[in-house]
């Protein structure tokens, strides 16, 4: 599965990130999904963060809404994968990916 490959965002704001799902160049059906958004710091195991996405009308495509208290403190560069559990409780994970967290200047 792919998704987007790198976000960049200010640490402690609100973000909605749009994820496009593809397996060999097609959308996947997220028909009864259910998705989680999982989030380490860069070339770690350890989860800080996980949140659900949430599905669109679109398919292929959902939604990961982060708030101010998600980020707040994190400054560096992460990773993140999405875990998508079909309907029928296959579970797919996407390669990690990164995002940057950058410092929110007072």
């Amino acid at each position: 599965m792919q998704c987007e490959e790198k976000i960049k965002f200010i640490n402690g704001d609100s973000i909605q990130i749009t994820f496009t799902v593809y397996k060999d160049e097609r959308l996947v059906s997220l028909y009864g999904a259910s998705i989680r958004f999982l989030l380490s710091y860069y070339g770690s195991d350890n989860l800080i963060l996980e949140k659900a996405g949430v599905q669109t009308e679109n398919i292929g495509e959902f939604i990961v809404n982060l708030l101010p208290t998600d980020t707040e403190g994190l400054n560096g560069i992460f990773d993140y994968q999405i875990e998508i559990t079909d309907i029928n409780g296959k579970v797919n994970t996407t390669f990690s990916k990164q995002i940057d967290i950058f410092k929110k200047i007072s």
